[in-house]
C-alpha cells in the first residue's frame, strides 16, 4: 500500500509539474504528453521535459523522488523474494 501511494504521489506531482512547466514556457503539447514525461522520470530521464532550469517545485520533487522510490521498491522486492520481512 505504501509503495503504491508513493508511486501515485510521485506521478501526480510529476504530471502537475510538467503541466505547469509547459504552461510557463508556452509549450503546446498533447493531453498525454505530461503523463508520458512524468513516467520518464522513473528512468532518470528528464531531458525531454525542459531544456533549461526547472522552476516548478512539484516537478523538482518528483525528479528526486522517482529514483528514491524505485530503489526502495527494488530493495523491498529483493527482501520479499528472500522471505525477509521488515
Amino acid at each position: 500500500m505504501v509503495i503504491g501511494r508513493l508511486w501515485g504521489a510521485m506521478l501526480c506531482m510529476g504530471h502537475l509539474g510538467v503541466c505547469e512547466e509547459f504552461a510557463a514556457t508556452n509549450t503546446e503539447r498533447s493531453a498525454w504528453d505530461p503523463l508520458y514525461r512524468a513516467l520518464q522520470l522513473i528512468m532518470l530521464d528528464d531531458s525531454m521535459i525542459v531544456t533549461g532550469p526547472i522552476h516548478r517545485w512539484k516537478l523538482e520533487v518528483a525528479r528526486f523522488a522517482a529514483p528514491l522510490i524505485s530503489g526502495y521498491t527494488a530493495v523491498l522486492a529483493l527482501l520479499f523474494s528472500r522471505n525477509i520481512y521488515i
